[in-house]
Parts: structure tokens; C-alpha cells; sequence
């Protein structure tokens, strides 16, 4: 090989050199490119999901009661022959008066508490419901509580409620609750919580002062009053009881 060829070979390894790094970095960016894509389709495919589990209404498999809630369920035919007796099976009555309130819910300590229903008597409104518990170890005291007024002065009421809190900086929650009058006969609350607890989670059960009228928090309000609604012909919910 002359030596006049050598600057030749070399330039040309050189630009072949060139070549094949940028065919390298050509490559390079082009995954990386795919992989961002990639990772945003998984990320909109992640929070579809999220979407679709969390805001839209889930259903109990267990429960087929709930897939007719928010529909026009008047007739009790349409229930699945599981959930419901026959005509000629039914038992007991169904529980027709029944009525919605707006449910307080707040934690605080009993200090603070004692303050709260300071106000709310100075305002001369009068509790109606009233329900605490205090867990082991804690300083709060869990509230719920419901003014005693039905119509246009329960709600001015709540308004006033809900000013009081404020005040105390309280994080706190309206929602409906059932009020359900109960007959005094032995066996209706065990009729009630077995018909309920295997289709809506129960978060807290207390009588109305002066009434015969007892509240039910529940998860789902339209699938528990529906239930009592239909009582006589709804079937309880399957239990074991064992004894220790």
C-alpha cells in the first residue's frame, strides 16, 4: 500500500465512523421517543382506570339489589328471585314511614365540643339526633348530629350549624341519613340490620329524641330505603351465628 493512499483510508473510516454514530444517535433517539410515548399511553390507560373505579358507581357481585338503585325500580317483580319471596311467603310488613334528614359528621375534641353546643343552644336551635363515640387512645370525639326542625327552618337551621363549625375551623360533612319509625315490637331492629348488612355497609344507628324514629347512616341511602321500603318481601341476609 503507497503511503498517498493511507490519508484516503483514514479519511474515509473516518467518515464512515461518522455515519454510523449518527446513525447510532438516530436509533437512540427514536427509542427514546417510543418509550415516551409508551409511558404515556400507560399513564392515560392508568388514569382511565382510576376514573373509571373511583367516580363511577360500583356494585356488590353479591348484592344484586344494588344494580336496580338509581333506577326506576317500582316494581318489586323486577328484583332477582334471590333477594325476594314469593307473594305468598311474605313476612311481616314493609316499613313505609320513613324520611330523610341532613346528618352532621365531625371530629373534635370535647372541649371544642362543649363550645359548639354552647352556640348552637344560643341560637336556640334544638338537636334532634345526637350521637358520639371517642376511640381508645384518641383526643377527638366522633359527632354526627341533626337539627330538630323539618322544612324551610331546618334548613335555615343547618345554615346556622354550618357557620358555627366554621367558626371553630372544623372539617365536617352533610349528608342524607334515613329516619325510619319502628314499631315497638321485639325483633324490628334485628329485621332491619338483616336485611341491610350484606348490601350496604352501616356506618351508625340512633334514635331521634322524643320519637319512635330511628336514624340509619348508610353508604348507599336509595339501596337501604328501598330495602325497608320492600321489606316484607325482602330476603335476610344469610348468617351464621356461633356462640362461644
Amino acid at each position: 500500500m503507497n503511503t498517498t493512499e493511507i490519508p484516503s483510508l483514514i479519511t474515509e473510516t473516518s467518515t464512515t465512523t461518522r455515519i454510523e454514530e449518527s446513525n447510532f444517535a438516530s436509533d437512540l433517539y427514536g427509542a427514546s421517543i417510543g418509550v415516551v410515548i409508551f409511558s404515556v399511553i400507560v399513564a392515560v390507560a392508568i388514569a382511565i382506570f382510576l376514573i373509571i373505579w373511583f367516580i363511577l358507581p360500583r356494585t356488590f357481585s353479591s348484592n344484586p339489589i344494588s344494580s336496580l338503585i338509581g333506577q326506576d325500580a317500582t316494581a318489586i317483580n323486577n328484583l332477582v328471585p334471590f333477594d325476594m319471596l314469593p307473594e305468598n311467603q311474605s313476612i311481616g310488613s314493609n316499613f313505609r314511614d320513613i324520611k330523610r334528614f341532613i346528618q352532621f359528621s365531625f371530629s373534635t375534641t370535647e372541649q371544642s365540643l362543649s363550645c359548639i353546643l354552647g352556640e348552637i343552644a344560643n341560637q336556640r336551635i334544638n338537636l334532634e339526633g345526637y350521637w358520639i363515640s371517642k376511640p381508645n387512645n384518641s383526643n377527638f370525639t366522633n359527632v354526627r348530629l341533626i337539627s330538630g326542625n323539618n322544612g324551610n327552618q331546618q334548613s335555615s337551621q343547618n345554615s346556622m350549624i354550618s357557620r358555627i363549625l366554621d367558626n371553630y375551623r372544623i372539617n365536617f360533612s352533610q349528608r342524607q341519613v334515613l329516619g325510619v319509625a319502628i314499631e315497638n315490637i321485639p325483633g324490628q331492629y334485628d329485621r332491619i340490620q338483616s336485611m341491610l348488612f350484606c348490601r350496604v355497609v352501616i356506618r351508625a344507628v340512633y334514635t331521634l329524641y322524643g320519637t319512635n324514629r330511628t336514624i340509619y347512616d348508610v353508604n348507599n341511602i336509595n339501596a337501604a330505603q328501598y330495602i325497608l321500603e320492600n321489606a316484607s318481601r325482602i330476603r335476610s341476609c344469610y348468617k351464621t351465628c356461633l356462640r362461644r
